[in-house]
């Protein structure tokens, strides 16, 4: 028995040495795979990003940045191989994880024309117009049965917009319009007080996208002094509301300003979040003929011209003379008052001056006139109308008025010789002297001087807010 074991053992000590000399004879490999790559792209990031529900996922305006961008999930095959051997049984390696290879990029179509690697994207456009946006993943696998899903797409639309004035807009002094699109010309109206209203317009470019930046606008005018601003319960604060691709608003102004510089040129502009998209220039008149101007009751009957014209004219003399409206015009000595009337406001060919003087011109021609004649009663007799006429009227004194024309003796007969000579101002004893080249119009010397001294009287063309008036309509015309 003990014969037979150690002649068993000795048998097994062979095979393995047999076996260690001839290991496993490897005849293949097989890759299984056990799962799939994907890759995946998540819903495009916007800056700016519009409003949930919009036409575009982006809108801008031009002039500024856009920036779209996604993100990436890419999840790996799982694959496993097989050992075959010709001598042993098969072996199963661990499973083992395989990326894809991906190339990322992106093209932004439309309006703008841009494509860059990535999955961000930065573009802008100076032209208004819409487009879109795509992303791109292409993905590959390399030696492995497992596959890969590509190419992966994600993409949107976007928009640059123009914002532009439409009312009011262009030229007000060189192509001035009073009513509908373009007007740049507004007058308060009749009423008093009297109001100013404003119909404000602005188109957005490219069309239907008006209604989904409305809350994002808004309108502003330039404020005019002692009128009372208030924009339209559909309009708070200046916001407008979107007709079509329109943004619409309007605003008033209650009573006239009580200066005639508050009239005149003015500035409206459209802001998107608070950036201005565009400006434009507009003026603002009274009502020539009206009388709804602030007042008090010394001046409750004047025209508006009258009111503002004199603001832009220094009357002569001192104290300074004061005014009336009436049926006629002209000074009465004695006093301080000087009275105006419609005539000054309209055509006038007055003495020596030519061409004929219209609108403010005339009325400023006539307020330096009267107020010459004022003061040179102040000058000449203390504007003491019963002293000159019961003391020095009719007179051969220095301080007289020989003539009764109103020019003392010693301004006419400047020598004081008593002899109308080279040098004299007039014949101090003649009341209408026979000058060279007098209008027939002229009834005395008092008269002659006073026109003589006031031929460049004109008046500021610039100052006239009137409507119709010499900046209104055509430049420098008085009834347009």
């Amino acid at each position: 028995m003990k014969r037979i074991v150690v002649f068993l053992a000795s048998l097994m000590t062979a095979a393995c040495i047999v076996r260690a000399v001839n290991p496993c004879i490897e005849t293949s490999r097989s890759t299984n795979c056990l799962q799939n790559a994907s890759v995946s792209l998540a819903a495009i990031t916007w800056s700016p990003a519009a409003p949930s529900g919009a036409l575009y996922a982006s809108i801008q305006c031009v002039g500024n940045n856009i920036t779209a961008s996604t993100t990436k999930t890419v999840v790996n095959a799982s694959q496993q191989v097989t050992i075959h051997y010709s001598n042993c049984p098969d072996d199963v390696l661990p499973a083992t994880s395989v990326a894809p290879t991906t190339t990322d990029t992106y093209t932004v179509s439309g309006v703008v024309a841009q494509s860059g690697s990535g999955l961000s994207a930065t573009f802008t456009s100076s032209t208004p117009g819409d487009g879109n946006v795509r992303f791109n993943v292409d993905a590959t696998m390399e030696n492995t049965p497992c596959t890969v899903n590509s190419p992966v797409t994600v993409s949107g639309t976007y928009a640059f917009f123009k914002v532009e004035m439409i009312t009011p807009a262009g030229d007000p002094v060189n192509a001035a319009v009073q009513s509908g699109d373009g007007q740049n010309e507004f007058t308060y109206s009749t009423a008093n007080p009297g109001v100013l209203t404003i119909n404000l317009k602005a188109k957005v470019t490219p069309g239907g996208i008006a209604n989904q930046i409305k809350d994002q606008c808004l309108f502003t005018v330039d404020a005019i002094a002692g009128s009372t601003l208030a924009w339209d319960a559909a309009n708070p604060g200046g916001k407008p509301a979107a007709s079509g691709d329109n943004l619409l608003a309007t605003v008033t102004f209650t009573t006239l300003p009580g200066n005639s510089t508050d009239f005149g040129s003015k500035k409206a502009a459209v802001y998107f979040n608070a950036q201005k998209q565009d400006e434009e220039s507009y003026e603002v008149f009274y009502p020539k003929v009206q009388k709804n101007h602030p007042s008090t009751s010394s001046n409750a009957d004047w025209p508006n011209w009258m009111f503002y014209w004199l603001q832009s004219v220094t009357p002569l003399g001192s104290p300074a003379p004061t005014f009336t409206y009436g049926t006629s015009s002209g000074f009465t000595p004695g006093t301080t008052q000087i009275s105006l009337s419609d005539g000054d406001a309209g055509a006038y060919s007055a003495p020596y001056v030519t061409p004929t003087l219209y609108g403010i011109d005339n009325f400023a021609w006539t307020v330096i006139h009267e107020s010459q004649h004022y003061k040179d009663w102040c000058d000449l007799w203390s504007n003491n109308y019963t002293d000159w006429f019961n003391n020095h009227k009719g007179n051969g004194g220095p301080g007289d008025d020989k003539d009764g024309d109103r020019i003392s003796n010693s301004t006419e007969d400047v020598n004081l010789n008593g002899t109308y000579d080279s040098g004299d101002l007039y014949d101090w004893q003649n009341y209408n002297t026979p000058t060279p080249g007098r209008p027939s119009s002229i009834l005395n010397d008092f008269e002659d001087w006073n026109c003589q001294r006031d031929t460049a009287a004109r008046g500021d063309h610039s100052k006239d807010w009137g409507d119709p008036g010499m900046q209104h309509k055509t430049k420098d015309k008085y009834d347009d």
